[in-house]
C-alpha cells in the first residue's frame, strides 16, 4: 500500500493531449474528466509515409490542418502532449558495440561507419 502511493507521487501524469499522424489525417484526442476527440483530414499526398523519404510532401497543408487543430484546442490549461506516428514513418537500427569511445567525434565517426556497413 504504502509502495502504490509512493509510486503514484513519483510517476509522471499522463499528457493531457494527444495527437496521431496519418496520411489519412491528424486526430486529436483531450485526455480527462471530459474526453474531447477532433480529426483534421489530410488530402491525398499531403503526407507519404516512409522510412526513407520525406513525409511531408505538402508543408502548407499540413501546417493549416496542425493550426486548425491548435486553434480549437488553444484554451485548454495543460501545455503537454503526445505525437503518435505512424510506425512506417522512421527507421529504427539497434547497434552493439563491444566498447564505446569516450570523444564525442569518435563516437559519431564509429556510428556512421557502423550504418554503413548496414544496409536499409
Amino acid at each position: 500500500m504504502l509502495l502504490d502511493n509512493l509510486k503514484s507521487i513519483l510517476l509522471d501524469p499522463p499528457p493531457g493531449m494527444a495527437f496521431e499522424v496519418s496520411e489519412a489525417g491528424i486526430a486529436a484526442a483531450r485526455i480527462g474528466a471530459k474526453t474531447e476527440l477532433d480529426f483534421q483530414p489530410l488530402a491525398p499526398g499531403v503526407l507519404s509515409v516512409s522510412p526513407l523519404k520525406e513525409n511531408v510532401l505538402d508543408s502548407a497543408a499540413f501546417t493549416a490542418a496542425v493550426k486548425a487543430l491548435a486553434t480549437a484546442h488553444a484554451a485548454r490549461k495543460g501545455k503537454d502532449a503526445t505525437l503518435i506516428l505512424p510506425d512506417f514513418s522512421a527507421r529504427t537500427t539497434v547497434l552493439d558495440f563491444d566498447t564505446f569511445p569516450a570523444d564525442p567525434e569518435e563516437q559519431l565517426a564509429l556510428i556512421r561507419f557502423r550504418l554503413k556497413s548496414h544496409p536499409p
